[in-house]
């Protein structure tokens, strides 16, 4: 009798730690709606909200306060913004590229705060130095409709794409994203970048449109 209740019991733990590992295995694994968009480049003028707008082009519409890029933009007027169709923007040393944008609500996990989405911009960050250089997505800041600025969003979205903080080798280039969160109203922002989190009183200035809905 004693032995019968104590395979009862063992078989009864048995079954409770196989139903423990099924249900982990289960919640880690990425469900379909949690899929990170593709970040590809697309052709101009086919965006949509779920989709990057690429070279300054938002729904087939070219941006109309497009400014000329200059070699050196370190040493143009400080109120000086350029466009997203600039593309040999060098601001002391570093060469900053806008790939495109997307206009994210989040995931099932991860939402902006009310009335608020994620604008997800897709950058080139090249080293043209004869010195390795920092990479760091805190150099990069957004000027809000408001113009209050706003610092990178370290939410857990786009993680595989995200823009690392790392060294760069002098000729080299990395790609990735930063993260932003804005008012669901705001149509477009500044994209503010300084070589240091410290000295953010020179900054390169890059015009943003965000797509329509």
């Amino acid at each position: 009798m004693k032995e019968t209740i104590k395979k009862r019991i063992i078989l009864g733990i048995v079954i409770v730690v196989c139903l423990l590992i099924l249900v982990q295995e289960i919640s880690l694994r990425p469900s379909e709606s949690n899929e990170e968009p593709n970040l590809s480049l697309i052709e101009p003028g086919t965006a949509s909200q779920d989709q990057l707008t690429i070279g300054g082009k938002t729904n087939g519409e070219t941006q109309s306060d497009a400014v000329p890029a200059a070699q050196d933009p370190s040493k143009t007027d400080e109120d000086t913004v350029y466009s997203m169709s600039d593309t040999d923007l060098m601001f002391k040393g570093i060469g900053v590229k806008v790939d495109g944008l997307l206009i994210s609500e989040g995931d099932a996990l991860t939402q902006p705060q009310a009335g608020h989405v994620f604008v997800v911009i897709e950058l080139t960050v090249t080293n043209d130095k004869s010195e390795i250089a920092d990479v760091d997505p805190l150099h990069f800041t957004l000027s809000n409709a408001s113009g209050q600025i706003v610092d990178v969003s370290l939410v857990p979205l786009f993680t595989s794409l995200k823009l690392d903080r790392l060294k760069l080798e002098p000729d080299a280039s990395v790609q990735g994203v930063v993260i932003f969160e804005v008012s669901q109203s705001d149509t477009s922002g500044i994209l503010r970048y300084a070589p240091s989190i410290l000295e953010r009183d020179e900054v390169l200035k890059i015009k943003l449109n965000y797509p329509n809905e």
